[in-house]
């Protein structure tokens, strides 16, 4: 064992402080990686399956059936969830506990095939923050006594996708999150899509009826870059709310059959282009 002494000594211990923090610097984080498909019963509990899968892949697929899930589930960097035939559906049994969560900063997360069933127990049903790639195709909110999907930081593409009966506001999108829809449906509760903190959305044949306030509303100088073809009806407040400081752009858009207005729009800027508003409990004014 070698000894230093004195200013050698110094030396010695800062020479391998610099070193280790080199070490640190350089060090990537380990993934997941491969696929595998899990072996499971229809109606188990498939909650330690789930999370052990999670920790070893980077795209689990499950066959279809329905299953239970006891808690909330993290899902890794580039976590791919897939049913491999037929539909899944995955059932909260904890209070309060969301399905899947990622709060850390991943690069790809995808589900397919897959119904988030809260049970009226649980939070949001997919929490996700910080997350640069979020692919949902196929996938199915329902019954959660808060949100059906929470997006915060990220950016996200929705495909083929539904939200029925969730308690608080189906999709919420916050802090310059970035939204896309296709072809999605929304509808039988509360809010349907809630844009915050200067979020970005771009929906495409997105159909929001039934709920029990707004349809679609914007806050905080939150952005509707563009609503083609979709339709925004039968909600006991507004179809659609945009406030202060807000901005949205509609086309070929319905609007109609709202219990107070069709379109709000306070100390906000609006574009519509061939939109049929009508049926609304208040008579439309500009």
């Amino acid at each position: 064992m070698i000894k230093c002494k004195g200013k050698v000594k110094k030396h010695c211990i800062l020479f391998l402080l610099v070193l280790l923090l080199g070490c640190l610097c350089t060090i990537q984080p380990v993934y997941a990686k491969g696929s595998c498909t899990l072996s499971v019963r229809n109606g188990e509990d498939i909650t330690v399956k789930l999370k052990k899968a999670i920790k070893k892949y980077d795209t689990i697929r499950i066959p279809g059936g329905t299953y239970r899930v006891s808690g909330s589930l993290t899902l890794d960097n580039k976590t791919a969830i897939q049913a491999t035939s037929g539909r899944v559906v995955l059932q909260q049994r904890k209070n309060r506990k969301s399905i899947f969560t990622s709060s850390r900063s991943t690069k790809k997360l995808s589900l397919t095939g897959i119904t988030l069933d809260g049970q009226g127990r649980s939070g949001s049903l997919l929490y996700v923050k910080n997350a640069s790639g979020l692919t949902l195709k196929n996938v199915q909110f329902v019954n959660s006594r808060s949100y059906g999907l929470y997006v915060n930081r990220s950016k996200a593409t929705l495909t083929d996708c539904a939200f029925y009966n969730n308690k608080t506001t189906s999709l919420y999108a916050l802090s310059s999150s970035d939204l896309k829809m296709t072809n999605c449906t929304l509808g039988k509760g509360k809010e349907g899509i809630c844009l915050n903190s200067k979020a970005k959305g771009y929906l495409t044949n997105v159909q929001i009826s039934d709920m029990s306030n707004v349809g679609l509303s914007l806050n905080g100088s939150a952005k509707l870059t563009g609503a083609i073809n979709s339709t925004f009806v039968r909600c006991n407040a507004k179809g659609v709310y945009i406030r202060k400081g807000c901005s949205a752009t509609l086309q070929n858009c319905t609007i109609a059959a709202n219990g107070l207005d069709g379109i709000y729009v306070d100390n906000a800027k609006a574009w519509l282009n061939d939109c049929l508003i009508t049926g609304n409990g208040h008579a439309e004014q500009t």
